[in-house]
């Protein structure tokens, strides 16, 4: 019987299973083993407003899924030996559940824990630290059914605490690497800080005054034609960047994107004052009824795993349907805040995406972004740590006992929550965020294939 590595690719919140095609595809197209198949599953049943029922729920309904996957393999006589989770958004604290409900199942003494990744999610939960923002801190844990609570750290369980303890914690631990990739702009939704799991943003305090530098060692970074432009991943390099002179002196927008910025602040002030109404009315009605179906959740026995049923909506729409909803609430987050020197998403224009550099060395790679010391950095250094309450400050710690590679990334567009992770598709998407997808499968391709040699 043929062995099998499986990816469990998992959304975050408002999203569904289509928010991970475009990373789904790059790993059926980059990912290769001579030892194992490679197989994905990405769970369907917890998308759109069932994603307000919280971590517990969803993790449990997508333990339904994963088992059933492997099983329904095993019956095709493949049989999973390894297994790895990509987590976009609230997918990354919904892995983590999984994976301490496997550990508590002993299922890691038969299936090998590999690469554990996550995307622009929050680890420290979310809060907002500026004052034009606090009212975002109430209406999050309100009006987002039990997973708002969770967010923000209100919920009575605490379930954030607990996925820095105990099996799950262990679990995560257990995984031969982990990765981050977090946004250091752009992502209202998940700050930096909670993405990198660090008690400081830079990027935040001293975004005007500081220089970034994206140089690494030659060929650690590959270089790809996407959408008929070369593009490298876009990974700050936080050894090198610094502040740009010590007069803290302030870079210049260009008259171009000062106006690109007045037409977007005049479109917003006509957009939002219909769009929030109708997006807080639809979130309050969804967070009522996510109370309701909670109240009545019973634990998954895995002894009566059984293949979920199948959504009532048609695919297609409820797809249409994610998109939709999943960009009006982030969009309305950063359109308040959009900056002037973001630039437009680059459009498709039907091109392939091909290689043109590939990844030199992993063990360069790993050098560069396992995790040390941050502090060291200047521009760490000079910032001072948010004001983080204990239960964060704990989590920061329990995972920041694990060693991680982490990525700072900088998709320079309106929303790079969506773009890191190229939510809108290969033809579709950014193509500073298909750069940084395609850069992981690559990685992790290497990595598993230096493994078996």
């Amino acid at each position: 019987m043929p062995n099998a590595h499986l990816f469990v690719l998992i959304h975050g919140l408002w999203g569904g299973a289509n928010h991970l095609k475009a990373a789904d595809e790059m790993i059926q197209s980059c990912v290769s083993s001579p030892n194992e198949e490679i197989h994905t599953i990405r769970p369907k049943t917890s998308s759109l407003f069932k994603t307000y029922d919280g971590i517990e729920m969803i993790g449990d309904r997508m333990l339904v899924e994963i088992i059933a996957k492997i099983n329904d393999l095993h019956g095709e006589n493949v049989v999973v030996t390894k297994i790895s989770f990509i987590g976009y958004s609230l997918g990354g604290l919904v892995s983590r559940y999984v994976i301490g409900e496997l550990e508590k199942k002993k299922i890691f003494d038969d299936i090998e824990p590999m690469f554990f990744c996550t995307f622009a999610s929050p680890h420290l939960g979310v809060q907002f630290f500026r004052r034009r923002s606090m009212i975002l801190n109430f209406l999050g844990s309100q009006v987002l059914g039990l997973v708002g609570s969770e967010l923000f750290i209100k919920d009575r369980s605490k379930i954030l605490v607990k996925l820095a303890s105990d099996e799950y914690l262990e679990g995560l631990g257990k995984f031969k690497e982990r990765f981050c990739f977090a946004n250091i702009r752009h992502d209202r939704t998940v700050s930096f800080y909670s993405a990198y799991i660090t008690d400081k943003n830079p990027f935040d305090a001293h975004w005007d005054s500081i220089e970034l530098s994206f140089d690494f060692e030659d060929g650690i970074l590959p270089t790809y034609r996407v959408h008929g432009v070369d593009v490298k991943p876009r990974f700050v390099n936080i050894a090198k960047s610094n502040f740009v002179g010590p007069g803290r002196v302030f870079r210049k927008k260009s008259l171009r994107k000062k106006l690109r910025f007045i037409g977007i602040i005049l479109a917003a002030s006509v957009i939002l004052p219909i769009w929030i109404p109708v997006v807080l009315t639809a979130s309050t009605i969804a967070s009522i009824v996510s109370y309701f179906i909670v109240s009545t959740h019973k634990k998954v026995e895995f002894e009566d795993l059984k293949r979920p049923d199948s959504s009532k909506l048609s695919a297609g729409f409820e797809e249409r349907l994610q998109e939709a909803t999943g960009e009006a609430f982030e969009n309305a987050i950063n359109i308040g805040q959009y900056d002037a020197n973001t630039d437009w998403d680059e459009t498709s224009h039907g091109d392939s995406i091909a290689t043109l550099t590939p990844i030199e060395s992993v063990k360069a790679v790993d050098a560069e972004f396992e995790n040390r010391p941050i502090a060291a950095s200047v521009i760490f250094h000079d910032t001072k740590p948010l004001a983080l309450n204990a239960d964060r400050q704990y989590i920061n710690e329990k995972l920041n006992s694990l060693v991680w590679s982490k990525f700072a990334v900088y998709v320079n567009v309106l929303n790079a929550h969506d773009g890191i992770i190229a939510r809108k598709g290969l033809k579709r998407s950014t193509a500073k965020g298909i750069a940084v997808i395609r850069f992981y499968a690559e990685l992790i391709n290497k990595k598993l294939n230096s493994q078996a040699e």
